[in-house]
This record gives structure tokens, sequence and C-alpha cells, in this order.
């Protein structure tokens, strides 16, 4: 259950990155298409002895024909929601004419495609399934044909042998049970068709509306370059031109107005489902900011969650802003529009409690900035003025920004990668500023408002996306200090590890979030996305392969994936699975290492089928490979096998210390190919796995980590020999890395010139400290022996 929970909040964490998109319209049912019967072989006819035991099969056989034409039911689901989808169909005709009327801009234009491009998928899926169930009938009509007419023959050779009339009878109920079934089933293809015939109404008209779309976006494009204006010194540029009348679909309030009116009147539901989320998400912000304060006092990384849920009521705001993709199925543009000016208010909010110093004044700016747009929607239906004070905005924001750069200064507690991101964003505005006025005073007056509008509509996603981040990195840190997360030891050792791999996931997907919408914005994001799609399509032609760069890239995708599934499954099992179950030592290690191989090899062999080759070929290369591999790289191949024998019978493992030749260290790594041994001076010898099978080593710690010292002690001869023996023995008792079973032994080994040699023989249960303990010891002995008055030599 643990794991579990991991994995539940790191799916959590995606969710809350994955790029918006609109949602997508429900498909009808589970509409599987079902498995294709398979038909026995009819004779001619029955014989009569037989006629008893086919009519049974016959029964049995048109039920289970029956139970598959009624399994799966697409027609009633597509009439159930296909008045609903005409009515939406009609609803979004009318605001599209409108908004086509209005002389759109691109982005616009953009949203409208995206809307009918889904339609017309739901109605192409339909009919699919439509087409997929007209043919499970008439494969069924053809069955029953065919078996009518066996029993029509089997009756004709049944009167011709003077059959009883009982018999005659069975045949006919069987015939009349068989023609019954096949006018049904006739019946439900003429519906099916007459259904076929209305999908395919509405698609042409969705169809319809979707070339309109395209033909507007052309001309749009083409105007994009073209001015639109006279330039603004002339005398004319006073004057009411048709050009400078069009407006944009922000401009068209009206309509769009209207538009989302009647969308939110056909989505009440979701509208009182988006006020549950909220007061949800409110109940749950405030009832965690009671124990934030607690935890950031020992973790401060939750600093910044306290500051996020000090504001439930703005943080809830944008929580529920930020999932209203999913709630609301396909809405008309004016209401992303409304939904960002109600979630920029707790934005600000937010951030304004998040940021401090100079980067404050840039969120007063935007928050200026937006309330000018809505100014100049206000002024779109007198084009002049709307025109100068355009002029005024674009003006303002290039001064602002000039200002900011010569004024500004960085707050103490920002990081120097946000304010070198602040700072580029501002340089970059002001161009764009720069550029729009220019251009406004030439006479590319829609040109200068498209890249304005794609400049704060990309700014102020960045906010929203900003903000939202922030509350979702609070809730996930609040979540790793949650029983039962907080009880895990790869919590508990690497929170703060798992807080900045979890930010930076989430940055990065805000981060992919808001490059795919800029570009939506600025109508770039199919051109992009197609150039993506025929890049990663192309092929290249290598002698008889042909290998493509999406095949390429997936390959290198597939490698990398199995690496960082590798890593997180050998991080979970040492972390939490191992500590908690009893093996010996050195399995775990061989666990892991063994599973890292398994992971890399399915994960390369997957890549290669990904890749597009041809299995069959890869594994006569592979027999081909290995046979080469014996011949030409044995020493690899005998110390690839010697390292799985290290990993299996584990004469040697990870920690232990070895003596091999002349080098003595601590096995730090067993390879694939070799081990690598730390010795004393530091250096790291690398040692081939078959070494370590072939040739004789000692291992000092295979089974324990006990370590028997000896140390000499020589003293002068006329000290008392058993007084000698007592005070060493006390020296090494007292010592705490000596163990006392078995004890401390101090031995008389010989006598030499003027004096007698005794040596202290002592246990320890840290062979790794065996070196400093015989110096402590030394010392200890000598120390004692002295302040007994006994002579040293």
């Amino acid at each position: 259950m643990k794991l579990l929970a991991i994995a539940f909040w790191t799916v959590m964490w995606a969710m809350a990155g994955v790029a918006q998109q609109p949602p997508k319209l429900p498909d009808i049912g589970t509409m599987v298409k079902p498995a294709e019967p398979v038909e026995p072989v009819l004779p001619d006819f029955f014989p009569l002895a037989q006629v008893a035991e086919q009519a049974q099969n016959s029964d049995q056989e048109m039920e289970a024909l029956q139970a598959d034409a009624e399994g799966v039911k697409v027609e009633t689901g597509v009439t159930a929601q296909l008045g609903k989808q005409a009515k939406e169909i009609s609803a979004r005709t009318a605001e599209t004419s409108a908004i086509l009327g209005a002389s759109p801009g691109l982005d616009a234009l953009q949203s409208q495609e995206t809307v009918w491009a889904e339609m017309r998928r739901l109605l192409s899926n339909w009919q699919s399934e439509l087409a997929a169930r007209a043919d499970l009938l008439e494969r069924r009509d053809q069955r029953l044909a065919k078996l009518l007419d066996t029993w029509q023959k089997t009756l004709d050779e049944a009167k011709k042998a003077g059959a009883m009339p009982e018999v005659l009878k069975r045949i006919g109920a069987v015939m009349d049970q068989i023609q019954k079934a096949r006018t049904a089933g006739q019946r439900a293809s003429s519906g099916i068709v007459a259904l076929q015939t209305k999908v395919s109404n509405e698609d042409a008209r969705a169809r319809e509306m979707q070339v309109a779309i395209t033909q507007a976006q052309s001309r749009a494009m083409r105007m994009l370059l073209q001015p639109d204006a006279p330039m603004i010194w002339k005398p004319d540029a006073l004057q009411r031109s048709a050009d400078v009348m069009r407006m944009d679909a922000g401009e068209a309030l009206p309509v769009q107005w209207s538009a989302l009116g009647a969308y939110l009147l056909r989505q009440r539901g979701a509208l009182v489902l988006h006020g549950l989320i909220v007061v949800a998400f409110f109940l749950l912000i405030t009832w965690m900011r009671r124990h934030v304060g607690q935890w950031a006092v020992g973790d401060e990384s939750l600093r910044g969650a306290a500051v996020v849920f000090g504001v439930p009521k703005s943080t809830a705001l944008v929580l529920a802003v930020l999932v209203s993709g999913w709630i609301y199925p396909q809405p008309p543009r004016i209401f992303w529009a409304v939904v960002g000016g109600v979630a920029l208010v707790p934005t600000l909010y937010v951030l304004h409690h998040l940021v401090a110093g100079s980067l404050r004044k840039l969120l007063y700016g935007l928050a200026g900035f937006y309330l000018c747009g809505v100014v100049l929607n206000l002024a779109a239906p007198w084009p002049v003025l709307s025109r100068f004070l355009f002029l005024g905005e674009t003006l303002a924001g290039a001064l602002f920004c000039l200002w900011f750069l010569r004024r500004a200064t960085k707050p103490d507690d920002t990081s120097a990668r946000l304010w070198s991101i602040s700072l580029l964003a501002v340089r970059l505005a002001m161009t764009v500023f720069g550029v729009a006025f220019v251009m406004n005073a030439l006479g590319y007056v829609g040109l200068a408002r498209f890249l304005t509008a794609g400049l704060f509509k990309s700014t102020y996603l960045a906010l929203v996306l900003n903000a939202a981040v922030s509350v979702v990195d609070a809730l996930v840190g609040c979540f790793l200090h949650f029983r039962p997360v907080a009880k895990l030891r790869a919590v508990q050792r690497h929170r703060p590890m798992l807080r900045r791999r979890s930010s930076r996931l989430l940055r990065w997907l805000a981060g992919l979030w808001w490059a795919t919408s800029t570009l939506d914005v600025l109508s770039l994001k199919r051109p992009v996305f197609e150039a993506i799609e025929t890049t990663l399509t192309s092929n290249w032609i290598l002698g008889s392969a042909t290998l493509s760069i999406g095949g390429v890239v997936t390959f290198l995708l597939m490698v990398a994936g199995a690496f960082l599934l590798s890593k997180i499954l050998r991080f979970v099992l040492e972390e939490d699975i191992y500590p908690r179950v009893r093996l010996a030592r050195g399995v775990p290690y061989a666990i892991s290492t063994i599973l890292h191989y398994v992971i890399l090899l399915v994960g390369f062999v997957l890549a290669v089928a990904a890749l597009g080759y041809d299995m069959t070929k890869f594994t006569i290369l592979a027999g081909a490979f290995g046979v080469g591999l014996g011949f030409g790289m044995q020493n690899i191949v005998n110390n690839f096998v010697s390292g799985l024998i290290l990993l299996f019978e584990r004469p040697v493992q990870v920690g232990d210390i070895i003596q091999l030749e002349t080098i003595t260290g601590v096995v730090t790594h067993i390879g694939i190919r070799a081990s690598i041994v730390k010795v004393g001076d530091g250096s790291e010898v690398v040692v081939p796995n078959g070494k370590l099978i072939a040739d004789r080593f000692t291992n000092w710690t295979l089974t324990d980590r006990k370590r028997r010292l000896e140390v000499a002690v020589t003293v002068a001869k006329d000290a008392d020999p058993q007084r000698v023996i007592e005070v060493i023995n006390g020296v090494a008792a007292d010592h705490p890395l000596v163990v006392q079973a078995p004890a401390p032994q101090t031995c008389l080994t010989e006598f030499v010139a003027g004096g007698i040699k005794f040596e202290l023989r002592v246990w320890t249960n840290r062979f790794e400290d065996a070196r400093p303990l015989s110096s402590d010891l030394s010392v200890a002995v000598h120390k004692a022996l002295t302040e007994q008055g006994i002579a040293l030599l």
C-alpha cells in the first residue's frame, strides 16, 4: 500500500501539468467490435434422420447470432446522443457564422477550428461504429439466408420422401423463426442506414463550417501582412474606413456573450460540479493550513506552502481554474477569456504573497494592462478611438518595460534564475510593444493587435501556471508529511530530494503547457506540430534497411525509459523493501543488479521492435553475434559470465574487504565486466570478474566482519609478567571496539635480550577500523604501563 501511495502522487503530479486541451466529447458506450463468429458449413439439405438434431442446432445458432447482434447496439446510443449533438452543431453554427462575419483574428479562428475538428471526430467515430454494426447485421442476414435455403431444400426432400406431418411441421416452424429473425435484422439495417444518413448530414454541416474557417484563416493570414488602415500621420487616418472597422473575435462581444449564455445553459450540471470542486478545494486547503505551520518549522521548503495556504480562497480558485478544462466540453472562446479574467485576480493575490520587491511591480503592471484591454474591447465600436487607445497602450507598455529594466533591483529572496527569466521576459515584451507601436503607426493594425494579443495571453497564462505550480507544489509538500506516505523510509530519508524532483517535474510540465498554448495563440501550433510529424515520419534508406526519425526517437526514449524505470525500482527496493525483509548480506545487491540487467534487456528488445526492425532478422543477427563473441570476445564473455556467477554464488559482495595478490581494499562495485576495489590510499583498482573466479584471493569479511589483531609489547626484564598481563588485558577490555567474546588475551611469547616480549590478541567486529584500533591499543598500553612504573623497550 505504501508503494501504491508513492505511485499515486507521482501520477497526480503528472496530471496536474498535462497541457491544456479541449475536452473530448463522450463516445457512446463501450463500442467494442464483436468477434466474427465461426460459421459451420451448411449442406444442401439435412437428412430426415437429422432434422430434429439440426432443428435444435439451428435454434442455438440463431440464439447466438441474436446475442451477437444485440450485444453491441450502437444505434441506441447514437440515437440518444445525435439529437443533442445536432442542437450543439446548430448553436455552434450560428456562433461561428457570426464570428466569421466579424472578420475574426487568427487566434479566434484557431479556437473555432479546434471545436469543429473535435465534433467531426466524434461524428466520424459514430459513422465507423454504425458501419461496423451494419456489416455485422449484413453477415447475420447472409447466414440466415443460407440457413433458410438449406431448410427449404430439406422441406422439399421431406415431402418427396413422404415424411410424417410432425416432421414437416417442425421444419416449417424453424423456417418461420428464421424468416422472423431475417425480417427483424433487415428492419434494424434499415434503421441504421437512416441513422447513418442523419449522421452524414450533420457531418456535412460540420465540414461546411470547417471549410469556411479554413478559408477565413487563409484570408486572415494574407491580410495580416498587408496594411489595413492609413498611416497614423496622414489626414485620412481619422476617417472611418471599412478596413479599420473590422473587428476581431475579441471585439464581437454581443455575439460571443450570447453564445456564452447559451452554452452555460446547456452546461448547468458542469457549473454545479465546478462549484462543488471550488468548495472542496477551499475546505481541503483550510484543513491543511492547520498543519502546514507546524511542519514548516522543521522543513524550510514548506514555508512557501504556508504562504500559499494562508490565502485559501485564492488558492482554491486557482486550482479550480486549473481543472476547468476537464469539466466543460468544447466551450466557446469567450468562455476562456472570462475564466482567464476570473483567474487573474486570485493569481495576482497568490503571487503577491510569493514574490517581493521589483517583481511585485511587474504584477501591478500586468493588472493595469489587463484593465487597458477591457477598455479597448469596450471601445471596439469606435474603430478610430480604439486604434489610438491601442497606440497609447503599446507606447505605455514599452515605457513601462524600459523603466523596469533601468530601476528594478533583484530582491534578496528571489533566485538568480527567476530574476534572469523575468528580465528576459521584460526585454522581449518591450521589443513586442515597440514593434506593435510602429506597425500600428504604419497602418498594420491587424498585425500589431495579433502581436500584443499573443504577448498578453501568453503572459497571463504564465502567471496562472506559475501560481498553479506553487499551489500544487505546496500540496505535494504537505502530502509527503501525511501518513502513510510520511512513514516510508524513502520519504523520511529523501524528502528534500523528492521535493526538488517534484518541483522540477511540475515546472517542466507547466513549461510544456505554456509553450503549446502560446503556439496555439499565435496560430502556430498546427504548422509546428505538422512539421514535427513530417520530420518524425520521414525515412532514411540505408541499403536494404529503412529507418524513420520517429523510430529512432522512440528507440532512444524507450532505452532511456528502461534506465529510468530500473533506477526507480531499485530505489524503492533499497529504501523500503530490503530494510523490511530479512535477506542474507549481498542478496539485495544481487537482486537489484539482476533486475537492472533484465529491465535493460527487455527495454532494448522493445526499443528495437519499436524501431521497426524485423525481430526475426534480429534473432538471426543476435545468434551470429553470439557466435562472434564466442570466438573473438572470449575475455569479455568470460568476465560477463563471471559477474553473473559472483552475483548468484556471492563469494565476494559489495562492501567486502578482499586481498588479491598485492592489493587489499573494499569492493565498491560488481559490474557487468569488472569489479572495483578501493584500496587504503584512496585509489580504485579495476579487477576483471574472471580474475575473481579463476584466481585465489582472501575475503576477510565473507561470513562476518570480525578481525583479530596482535599488538607486540616488550618490557624490561625486571617487570612482573603477571602484572604486565593484567594491565594489558585491562586496557584492551576497556576499549569500546574490542569484543568481549572471545576475551582479550595477552601471552608471554619469548625472552629477548634485556627484556620480556608479550603479545596482545583482541577481536573486533569492525574490520575497517583494525588499523586505528591497533594504534589506539598501542598508545593506551604504553600509557598504562608507564603509569604503573613498568619500563618498555
